[in-house]
């Protein structure tokens, strides 16, 4: 019997040139080998969440979702990639929300580097932030 295994970074075709199987396919794919839950962490999106959700509730997979964003050097060489995994409803909404300003503010910042840190001001800023949690993986490349 294999131990318990969660897949806690899983790209799916929303991350453009880089996931290949659609959320559906993945989630089924899990379930079918025996993981215990699983993470689609899309890059810079929470796209794939939706149908990733309507499959894993039909066949009864725990599923997180997160994303994941590569931060940049000032020179714009790649760096870290972090793997961001919300752990409540307000973690997931402080993610949707930097998402949302890194697509709205993307020509404005030349990183996401920059984004973090206009993520921890807006952190500070609003009241509503200090219950969030998110969770970070750091992979260097």
């Amino acid at each position: 019997m294999l131990p318990a295994y969660a897949e806690l970074h899983c790209l799916s075709n929303f991350s453009f040139l880089r996931g290949a199987s659609h959320p559906e396919e993945l989630v089924e794919r899990a379930a079918q080998a025996g993981y215990q839950a699983l993470a689609i962490t899309d890059e810079c999106s929470l796209a794939g969440a939706v149908r990733a959700h309507l499959a894993a509730r039909q066949a009864g997979l725990p599923l997180i979702v997160g994303s994941e964003l590569q931060l940049a050097r000032a020179d714009g060489t790649p760096d870290l990639k972090l793997v961001l995994l919300p752990t409540n409803r307000n973690g997931y909404g402080d993610l949707a929300e930097l998402n949302y300003q890194l697509a709205q503010c993307y020509e404005r910042l030349q990183n996401h580097k920059e984004a973090i840190y206009f993520y921890q001001q807006a952190q500070q800023s609003h009241p509503g932030y200090k219950d969030s949690a998110v969770r970070v993986n750091a992979l260097r490349r």
